[in-house]
Formats: C-alpha cells, structure tokens, sequence
C-alpha cells in the first residue's frame, strides 16, 4: 500500500510520490494499491491547520482503519511530515499500520528532526516511536544525521531521481548567449533566496558587469507586482524578466535558453530544480544546505555559498558570467553526474530495492 499524497499541488515530494505510484519496475515487481492522501490543495495549503483538515483526517484515519482490517497488505509506503500538525497526524496514520504489525517503510523527504526532538520530549518519543522496527530512507548521508538521535537503525540513503529529459541533442543544440543569462526558477517566496538573487545582480550591475536574467515560478510569499518594483528601484527593469509558471518542455527551455542557474535557498533537503538544470547541462550557484554539498561539487559543477551571503553569491556569479568556457567545463560535469547518480531509473531501482529488504527481514 501506497500512503501518498498526489499531484496537485505541485511540488518535489508529490511529483516523486506519482512517478513511484507509476514506475514500471515497481508495478512489475508488486502490486501496488494508492491511498492517497488529499489534505492540501495548493502549495500554500501545505502545512497549515484547517477544521477540514481534520474533518479529512479522521475519515481518513477509519478508511486506513478498516482498509487494514480487511485486507492483508505485506508493506506500508509512507511520506512522514516532521513539521507542524502534520506530524501528529502521521504518527497517527503510522500507530493505525503499526496495530497490523505490517511492515512499514517510511520516506523523510525534508529535515528538523533533530532540531525538533532536542527541544520537545513529546516530538523525541513521538519520532521514536514511530522510527522504531520500520525502514526509514532519507535523501542524503547529511539528511540522515538529522534523524540518527531517534532512529535504531541505519537510515537506508536514496537520492532522489528524476527523467531524462534534455536530450545530447538538445545540448548541442544550445546557443551560446552573447551576453551570459543567469535564471532563477522556483516558486516566489522569500526562503528561495529570490531577494538574494536580486541583491546579487544590483552588485554586478554595479560593477558594470554584463548580464541578463529571468525568475521563473509562482506567486507564494512574494507577489510578481511587489518584484517588479524591486527591480525599478535597483534599476534592474531592463536586465531582468519575470515569468509566469512554466512546465513541462517549455520549463526546461528555459534552463537551455540560460547561461547559469542560481539558487540560493535557506532551507532545503533535496530540490529538484537542481537535478533539472544539471542535466540541462547549467553551472549551478547555490548555498549550503540540506542535500545539495553532495549534489553540487563546489568548483566542479558550481558553487556553493552560505546563505542569505549576496556578496559571495555576487562573486560566483561574477566568476561565471565572464568564462564561458568555465561555464560550458562545469555544466558538462554537472550533467555527466546527473546521468550516473540522479536519473529516474537508479531511483526506481533503489527503492525496488529497499521494499525487497523490508519483506525479507
């Protein structure tokens, strides 16, 4: 059984969640029933308290009740939130599998486990408890130090993985921008690092550096018209475009029509922005936070700053801007371990692998 939440809305862990429900290797290997679980409806839905909510989730919790009673399932998949009230909503949904004595496997696709159980005795047993006797995946080797204070056992470590979709041919297909284009995409909000993006180009345009660029994504925290007036008073409005939300093919066209991905985020565990313009074949500027130190090798395939720093992001975009030819080195190493590490078919491959070892305990 499939615990999931589904697209819409769009987000990392919904897009993973629907190809997994979908992946061949996967559905040949098992038999795959989806429960999902509809409790958000937008992106900026997730995370917050509603009286539907919890209307939704008592329902859902005697549907998941009695589903168990009546059938015999031989593992549990599971996203486990551990922010906010939707951690004891899943500690709920995981005691109700755990009554059943099924074999579960729980999936963390963010972090602030650790942070969380050090500061409440209630969330350490809590995260305890429901670690306890399950297979829990994380994204990275750094992600799982955040759970290790509350996990018997080894997290198993699964990077994310998404399609192949820019093609050699479309690489060689890319025009070179006569002046260098640096892009940022990603939903509109302050922890993005869109104000740091913005604050970087004004010290290029200070130093008399040539550039264009283009924000890409939704409204969420930030509103287009208050961006667009960011950009008058830096005097910005004739180097930098705003655009609406683009997906699909037209989404990575955008990352072939750039020059440099910036991403310079406060808090993340594994975007999978990056992965997209790495095999787009993008130098990436971005911080050090959550998964990203061990996707984006500082000085091989991009740089890493700290965050909220506009000044060294300003020098890597500087360094950049002006070496086509340390763009195009780094951009082709980025995208040579796209296709060794994070494509959608190691993915599947190693949480097929994961369930395999979870029935044969």
């Amino acid at each position: 059984m499939f615990l999931v939440q589904l697209p819409p809305p769009v987000h990392g862990a919904a897009l993973r969640n629907e190809f997994l429900s979908k992946s061949k290797v996967l559905n040949t290997n098992f038999d795959l029933e989806v429960m999902p679980l509809d409790f958000a409806k937008s992106i900026g839905d997730v995370g917050a308290f509603s009286i539907m909510k919890l209307v939704k989730m008592i329902g859902f919790s005697f549907r998941l009740f009695f589903k168990l009673l009546s059938s015999k399932y031989d593992l549990v998949y599971y996203n486990f939130a551990v922010r906010g009230i939707a951690l004891y909503r899943d500690w709920l949904f995981v005691r109700i599998v755990k009554l059943f004595s099924v074999p579960l496997v729980i999936h963390i696709r963010t972090q602030g486990v650790r942070e969380q159980a050090a500061h409440s005795s209630l969330k350490r047993n809590i995260f305890k408890n429901a670690f306890r006797s399950t297979t829990v995946i994380c994204l990275s080797n750094a992600l799982a130090k955040d759970v290790e204070t509350v996990c018997n056992t080894a997290p198993k470590i699964i990077a994310n993985g998404i399609d192949l979709v820019v093609t050699d041919a479309d690489l060689s297909a890319k025009k070179s921008n006569t002046v260098p284009k640096f892009l940022f995409l990603s939903n509109l909000t302050r922890s993005k690092g869109v104000f740091e993006f913005l604050d970087s180009l004004k010290i290029l345009l200070e130093n008399n550096q040539e550039f264009t660029a283009e924000i890409v994504g939704p409204e969420f925290d930030v509103k287009i018209g208050f961006l667009q007036q960011y950009l008058e008073d830096r005097g910005l409005g004739d180097r930098v475009t705003i655009t609406a939300p683009i997906y699909g093919d037209g989404k990575f066209q955008k990352f072939l029509d750039s020059d440099v991905f910036v991403f310079p985020t406060w808090f993340e565990a594994f975007p999978g922005v990056i992965l997209e313009a790495m095999q787009s074949g993008l130098p990436i500027v971005t911080t050090r936070e959550g998964a990203i130190p061990e996707i984006i090798e500082d000085g091989k395939t991009g740089y890493l700053v700290q965050q909220k720093d506009v000044a060294a992001l300003a020098e890597k975009m500087t360094l950049l801007s002006g070496d086509e030819g340390m763009r195009q080195k780094m951009g082709a190493a980025g995208r040579a371990k796209f296709v060794k590490e994070y494509t959608s078919g190691i993915f599947e491959q190693e949480v097929d692998k994961a369930f395999k070892e979870a029935l044969a305990v």
